[in-house]
């Protein structure tokens, strides 16, 4: 004899079955302008409605990257690998090895045309990224992070622990944007999105997110569901006053983080039978 549901089990089915994943969820997303499209096309692919108010504008430098002669060539972010083919139109003289922070680092390096990329597969972090690459490093040898102005300086330091050589090439900067596409002002942006949750990639983002939209504002942002690209950025988030749930995408990235706004969906709907 067939297991009977109940008739909640049976309404959370039915709607589970011919409901999109992401069905009128509102998202504020808050990734720069150019690195938005894909992830604003999953969420209205599954039904979301995303509303676009970026908190990093992202800078290229003008001056060409010094990438040669280094044993090993670190990409800390996908706008790394842009700025670094931006400025040299690719790698010349590329050494041996080539790492990157995470996946979604590692496949624009794919993209790019780099086939053997060294790249942890979950926790796209420093510290496991250093984890990865502490058996190959022997003293001396030479290496380049390309990155962006600022961030931590975790890899550099674990590296010449290690014995490494290690510079830094600054490829970009991450600055507070001066204006929005839209013409609204960000307190305006957020009134029209009226979100029920919101996405941020980094803790800067999260920290201009605060810092663009007014005072007045923040008892409704702090009471919006989260979703992060790191542990780091959740803690972050609590200290700053965001009091609701807070998921961490894992991987970091696009597709996690559309995971997590499945996954917080459907606990809606399950709590909802």
């Amino acid at each position: 004899m067939p297991a009977l549901i109940s008739s909640s089990q049976a309404r959370f089915l039915s709607r589970s079955l011919n409901t999109p994943a992401l069905s009128n969820l509102r998202v504020l997303v808050t990734r720069p302008q150019h690195q938005a499209q894909g992830f604003i096309k999953g969420i209205e692919e599954r039904g979301g409605v995303a509303f676009h108010l970026p908190t990093i504008e992202i800078v290229f430098a003008s001056k060409e990257p010094v990438l040669t002669d280094a044993d090993l060539i670190i990409f800390t972010s996908v706008n790394a690998v842009i700025g670094a083919q931006l400025r040299t139109g690719g790698l010349r003289n590329s050494p041996p090895l080539l790492a990157a922070i995470g996946t979604a680092t590692a496949n624009s390096l794919h993209k790019a045309g780099y086939t053997k990329i060294l790249a942890p597969t979950q926790n796209g972090n420093s510290e496991s990224l250093v984890d990865l690459l502490a058996p190959i490093i022997v003293p001396e040898m030479k290496v380049i992070i390309v990155r962006g102005d600022s961030g931590r300086d975790t890899l550099r330091d674990s590296l010449q622990q290690l014995g490494a050589r290690v510079r830094y090439e600054q490829v970009y900067e991450r600055t507070l944007p001066s204006g929005s596409d839209s013409a609204k002002t960000p307190e305006e942006l957020w009134q029209l999105a009226n979100p029920d949750i919101v996405s941020v990639s980094s803790d800067l983002g999260l920290d201009n997110l605060i810092t663009l939209l007014p005072g007045r504002v923040h008892p409704q942002l702090f009471n919006k569901p989260l979703v992060a690209n790191s542990e780091r950025c959740m803690h972050r988030a609590r200290d700053a006053g965001f009091s609701a749930a807070i998921a961490v995408a894992n991987p970091p990235g696009d597709e996690g983080q559309i995971n997590q706004l499945i996954n917080y969906v459907q606990s809606k709907r399950q709590n909802f039978c």
